[in-house]
């Protein structure tokens, strides 16, 4: 089976640009504009993005992003989960440095990942029935084994969905070296951000991709990996030496209707049990415009 996570949560910027360009509405804690690319951003664009925001009074954090394979879980000495050899649970990570969780998050968040401890996402404490103090056994790009325990448990909006956030020193130890994004605070005017990164060739709307903590809902944004298998459930994973990997056989029987026939459009194909209404939703308005 070949199976496709999408990490990313940035909206185009086209599609923001009205709510983005206005003024900060009342009641954001922190306001927050996030630069990224379809790709990684090079070392030489993430200084360039960083120092148009302290052109215009701000502070930009370069952030990663990682998706580590997960290989046991523990809370003393319970085991709690032990995959078996080969076989792993994906964790979706938020790399973060620790004064952008600082001014964001607060002194508590920071201090968490300060001491080499990770902040475990809502949805994924639900997944697991997480505590404090709990141990989560990861493999770094190597596919050596680190541990790392839980500091504290945070809301599902400030992991973006992702099961983890850790430090940047933590993230690249890990062998996660791409920037995904740069994530500007400390501004007064959005407008003097845009204008000042549009003095240094940074192109929004283009090549380069915006999105504001103030935008409206965006319909295409993915969800986070917790929050997906919060509602389609975790399964357990093994390497090929392909791009595809091994499902858990038991996950998918479980939760997989296989060659479905579809009746509005009689596509077959495999599909979660739970995504089949909507897909059906989906194709019966395919037909009702005269689209099939």
């Amino acid at each position: 089976m070949r199976w496709v996570v999408a990490a990313s949560l940035i909206a185009p910027f086209g599609w923001s640009r009205v709510r983005a360009e206005s003024a900060i509405p009342d009641g954001l804690d922190v306001p927050v504009i996030t630069i990224s690319k379809s790709i990684s951003l090079t070392t030489a664009e993430t200084n360039t993005i960083v120092s148009a925001a302290q052109n215009a009074g701000a502070k930009g954090y370069p952030a990663r992003y990682a998706t580590f394979p997960m290989t046991a879980y523990s809370r003393g000495e319970t085991m709690l989960m032990q995959q078996p050899k080969g076989w792993r649970v994906p964790m979706g990570t938020r790399i973060l440095p620790v004064e952008y969780v600082r001014a964001t998050g607060g002194d508590a968040m920071a201090d968490v990942l300060l001491s080499g401890r990770v902040l475990m996402g809502a949805n994924s404490a639900r997944i697991r029935d997480a505590q404090v103090g709990d141990l989560v056994t990861l493999r770094d790009s190597a596919n050596q084994i680190r541990r790392f325990t839980v500091g504290m448990i945070v809301s599902n909006d400030f992991t973006d969905g992702e099961d983890l956030i850790m430090s940047m020193e933590d993230g690249f130890s890990m062998g996660v070296r791409k920037i995904s994004r740069v994530n500007i605070i400390g501004f007064t005017k959005p407008a003097d951000v845009y204008a000042a990164l549009r003095k240094k060739g940074v192109s929004l709307g283009s090549e380069y991709r915006l999105r504001t903590t103030w935008d409206l809902p965006n319909p295409d944004s993915t969800l986070g990996i917790a929050t997906v298998k919060l509602r389609l459930g975790e399964f357990a994973f093994q390497p090929t030496d392909s791009s595809a990997i091994k499902v858990d056989p038991k996950w998918g029987n479980e939760n997989i209707v296989w060659k479905h026939t579809f009746s509005a459009v009689p596509l077959r194909n495999n599909c979660h049990e739970k995504v089949i209404d909507d897909a059906e939703g989906a194709l019966a308005e395919i037909v009702a415009k005269g689209l099939k």
